[in-house]
Protein backbone atom coordinates (compact mmCIF):
# COMPACT_ATOMS: atom_id res chain seq x y z
CA UNK A 1 0.00 0.00 0.00
CA UNK A 2 1.38 3.42 -0.92
CA UNK A 3 2.44 5.90 1.76
CA UNK A 4 -0.29 8.32 0.70
CA UNK A 5 -2.93 5.58 1.04
CA UNK A 6 -1.66 4.84 4.55
CA UNK A 7 -2.05 8.53 5.47
CA UNK A 8 -5.57 8.50 4.02
CA UNK A 9 -6.57 5.53 6.18
CA UNK A 10 -5.05 7.03 9.34
CA UNK A 11 -6.71 10.39 8.62
CA UNK A 12 -10.06 8.72 8.05
CA UNK A 13 -9.87 6.87 11.36
CA UNK A 14 -8.91 10.05 13.18
CA UNK A 15 -11.74 12.05 11.57
CA UNK A 16 -14.32 9.38 12.39
CA UNK A 17 -13.20 9.30 16.03
CA UNK A 18 -13.34 13.08 16.34
CA UNK A 19 -16.71 13.39 14.58
CA UNK A 20 -18.38 10.88 16.92
CA UNK A 21 -20.56 9.75 14.00
CA UNK A 22 -22.57 6.59 14.46
CA UNK A 23 -22.03 4.91 11.08
CA UNK A 24 -24.92 2.55 11.75
CA UNK A 25 -27.25 5.57 11.54
CA UNK A 26 -25.56 7.33 8.60
CA UNK A 27 -25.75 6.76 4.85
CA UNK A 28 -22.20 5.50 4.35
CA UNK A 29 -22.21 6.62 0.72
CA UNK A 30 -22.49 10.21 1.99
CA UNK A 31 -19.76 10.04 4.64
CA UNK A 32 -16.16 10.54 3.61
CA UNK A 33 -12.86 12.25 4.23
CA UNK A 34 -11.20 14.59 1.77
CA UNK A 35 -7.45 14.40 2.13
CA UNK A 36 -5.20 16.46 -0.09
CA UNK A 37 -1.47 16.81 -0.24
CA UNK A 38 -1.09 19.18 -3.17
CA UNK A 39 0.47 16.47 -5.30
CA UNK A 40 -1.65 13.77 -6.86
CA UNK A 41 -0.60 10.22 -6.22
CA UNK A 42 -0.47 7.84 -9.16
CA UNK A 43 0.04 4.13 -8.91
CA UNK A 44 0.47 1.51 -11.60
CA UNK A 45 1.45 3.86 -14.40
CA UNK A 46 2.49 1.64 -17.25
CA UNK A 47 2.41 1.40 -20.97
CA UNK A 48 5.08 3.43 -22.71
CA UNK A 49 6.13 5.46 -19.66
CA UNK A 50 9.80 4.68 -20.36
CA UNK A 51 9.53 6.65 -23.61
CA UNK A 52 8.95 9.89 -21.67
CA UNK A 53 11.00 9.22 -18.53
CA UNK A 54 13.49 12.04 -18.08
CA UNK A 55 11.90 14.13 -20.86
CA UNK A 56 9.96 17.35 -20.51
CA UNK A 57 6.33 16.81 -21.48
CA UNK A 58 2.77 17.84 -20.66
CA UNK A 59 0.56 15.31 -18.90
CA UNK A 60 -3.20 15.22 -19.42
CA UNK A 61 -5.47 13.17 -17.16
CA UNK A 62 -8.91 11.98 -18.17
CA UNK A 63 -10.87 10.50 -15.23
CA UNK A 64 -13.99 8.38 -15.33
CA UNK A 65 -17.17 10.11 -14.22
CA UNK A 66 -17.78 8.05 -11.09
CA UNK A 67 -20.81 9.11 -9.03
CA UNK A 68 -19.80 9.35 -5.35
CA UNK A 69 -16.41 7.90 -6.15
CA UNK A 70 -13.49 9.15 -4.09
CA UNK A 71 -10.99 7.97 -6.64
CA UNK A 72 -11.14 6.46 -10.06
CA UNK A 73 -9.20 5.07 -12.95
CA UNK A 74 -7.80 7.69 -15.29
CA UNK A 75 -6.31 7.70 -18.73
CA UNK A 76 -2.88 9.32 -18.49
CA UNK A 77 -1.56 10.88 -21.68
CA UNK A 78 1.94 12.33 -22.09
CA UNK A 79 2.28 14.98 -24.77
CA UNK A 80 5.90 15.24 -25.85
CA UNK A 81 6.90 18.51 -27.47
CA UNK A 82 10.62 18.79 -28.33
CA UNK A 83 10.25 22.47 -29.31
CA UNK A 84 8.42 23.38 -26.10
CA UNK A 85 5.74 25.38 -27.88
CA UNK A 86 2.68 23.25 -27.10
CA UNK A 87 0.19 24.79 -24.64
CA UNK A 88 -3.20 23.58 -23.47
CA UNK A 89 -5.77 26.37 -23.53
CA UNK A 90 -7.43 27.17 -20.20
CA UNK A 91 -10.98 26.73 -21.49
CA UNK A 92 -14.04 27.85 -19.58
CA UNK A 93 -14.49 27.49 -15.86
CA UNK A 94 -16.50 24.45 -14.83
CA UNK A 95 -19.86 25.40 -13.28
Amino acid sequence: MSRFSQFAIAGTRQALRQSELDLEKEDRARVGVLLGNGIAGFENVGGDIDKVTGRRCTFAFFPWNWDRGDGCIIRLVAIADPKGSYRIEKGEKFK
